[in-house]
C-alpha cells in the first residue's frame, strides 16, 4: 500500500528517485554476494560489473 502510493502519485521525480534507490539496494546485495562467492572480504570493481550484468538481465524480462 504504502509503495502503491509512489508508483501511482503525480510525481514522477519521485518515482525515478525511488526507482534507483531500489536499483542501487540491488546492485550493493548481488555486488556482495559475488565478493562472498570469491571468498573476498572487499567489494571490487569487478564484482560490482557482474552484478550489474545479472540486474540488467533479471529486469528486461
Amino acid at each position: 500500500i504504502f509503495l502503491d502510493f509512489f508508483f501511482f502519485s503525480p510525481f514522477p521525480l519521485l518515482k525515478v528517485h525511488l526507482s534507483f534507490l531500489l536499483f542501487l539496494h540491488r546492485l550493493a546485495e548481488e555486488a556482495r554476494t559475488n565478493a562472498f562467492a570469491n571468498k573476498s572480504k572487499i567489494i571490487k570493481p569487478e564484482h560490482t560489473i557482474a552484478a550489474a550484468k545479472v540486474i540488467l538481465k533479471k529486469s528486461r524480462g
